[in-house]
């Protein structure tokens, strides 16, 4: 008997999100044994035991990130490459939580009149020029932060950028060339289970989009040449230099 099927949190879903689609997976998927072997097979080697010890305190969510991946290998037919992911737990500490209908009364994410208008905090806000900076934004106005020493960091970086008008434009310029970087490293990791000719055409073109944002990345780099505050001299402090030699030798 599949008890989700009338369970309240199917409920409270189908409430407040129209027409939304259920997929069920089996009790036995939600297993945190098989969250921590998924752990050590597929995170970064160095960040393993940490994120054992994280997860040995959590139990709800080392049942989630097994269910989530099982659903990926089981229903989609896709594996993970071994310890090509990087994995973190996120608390909700830290940040604020902000329920569905405020989302959708304040207009945060999308204008109640017309689904495809811009007139929302987040079509006015959304200056990016990339997909990665879009979700990003996304991310910060649905869960904004509340920690002190990090929105002070986003602050002077904003004013450090704001008061170097070339330094903003180079910037601007620079991020023109970023492809969906989050989605071209995924596309690598992902394999199926029965690789295809069509499989094999579209990796090599996702090596050639890779090259192509090792290439962009030295321009960031370049552009915030006269930076000063901590957070973009945090990123500038990312060398491309090992990387653009890697692709000039390939």
């Amino acid at each position: 008997m599949n008890t989700a099927k009338e369970s309240k949190l199917r409920y409270i879903i189908q409430e407040n999100l129209p027409d939304p689609i259920f997929t069920f997976l089996d009790r036995r998927w939600w297993s945190e044994k098989t969250g921590h072997e998924y752990v050590e097979r597929l995170a970064f080697p160095e960040e393993v035991d940490s994120l054992k010890v994280t997860l040995g305190g959590n139990y709800f969510a080392a049942c989630c990130f097994a269910a989530v991946l099982k659903y990926v290998e089981v229903e989609l037919q896709r594996s993970f490459t071994a310890h090509s992911l990087r994995i973190r737990f996120e608390p909700s500490q830290g940040s604020m939580t902000i329920d569905l209908a405020t989302i959708v009364s304040l207009e945060l994410i999308q204008n109640l009149q017309n689904a495809k208008s811009k007139e929302s905090l987040f079509g006015l806000l959304n200056k990016t020029l990339t997909p990665m900076g879009a979700r990003l934004l996304r991310a910060s106005i649905l869960q904004p932060s509340t920690e002190r020493v990090k929105l002070t960091a986003r602050y002077n970086a904003v004013e450090d950028l704001a008061t170097k008008e070339d330094m903003f434009v180079s910037v601007r310029q620079a991020l023109k060339g970023f492809i969906d970087a989050d989605k071209v490293l995924t596309a690598i990791i992902l394999v199926p289970t029965k690789r295809t000719i069509q499989y094999v055409e579209q990796s090599v073109n996702n090596v050639i989009m890779l090259k192509t944002y090792v290439s962009a990345i030295k321009s960031i780099f370049q552009a915030l040449g006269a930076a000063q505050s901590d957070l973009l001299l945090t990123i500038r402090e990312v060398d491309p230099t090992p990387l653009w030699c890697f692709t000039q030798s390939n």
